[in-house]
């Protein structure tokens, strides 16, 4: 356990364990919730789960068939740490640069994640990320948006694109 003298008292802040049997590390808190136990899926229930969802990021719908690539992973919808199990419906099909950006979305966050579009793309739309390139973002913010009004712009355009 580590320590720390805060304004005259000794703290325990942290400390950091093996899990057993794995090469796992697991930081232990208090301020943290116990984490559910880890388990895997079987590989059999990976690709199960895989082709069931078409073999189809659920947030950017990158297909990759058979995942031949690997960039395909099973993620729990709700996090182990904020409370989720291993039903088969708590499992969802992502690739690995949308699972990162759910873990860091997930980080410190307090909403529920059954209101999570990251956790439930199905139900509340999903995060679109495209690249832009310079002469792209000039050219839109010379038609006068501002660069931090660029994503809603965006989002706008193709609405108005889809009721035509």
């Amino acid at each position: 356990m580590k320590t720390s003298i805060i304004n005259g008292s000794e703290v325990s802040r942290f400390s950091v364990a093996i899990q057993s049997g794995t090469n796992a590390y697991r930081l232990k808190s208090t301020g943290l919730n116990p984490a559910n136990p880890r388990t895997y899926l079987t590989a059999s229930q990976k690709n199960q789960l895989l082709a069931r969802q078409n073999y189809t990021c659920q947030v950017c719908s990158l297909h990759d068939e058979g995942n031949s690539t690997g960039t395909l992973q099973a993620d729990h919808k709700i996090p182990l740490a904020r409370g989720g199990g291993h039903s088969s419906d708590n499992w969802q099909t992502l690739c690995h640069v949308c699972n990162v950006g759910k873990r860091n979305a997930c980080q410190d966050c307090l909403r529920d994640c059954k209101q999570c579009p990251w956790a439930f793309p199905e139900v509340h739309g999903i995060k679109i990320m495209t690249p832009l390139s310079p002469s792209d973002i000039q050219g839109i913010m010379a038609l006068g948006i501002p660069k931090e009004g660029i994503a809603n712009w965006l989002v706008q355009l193709a609405k108005r694109e889809l009721k035509r």
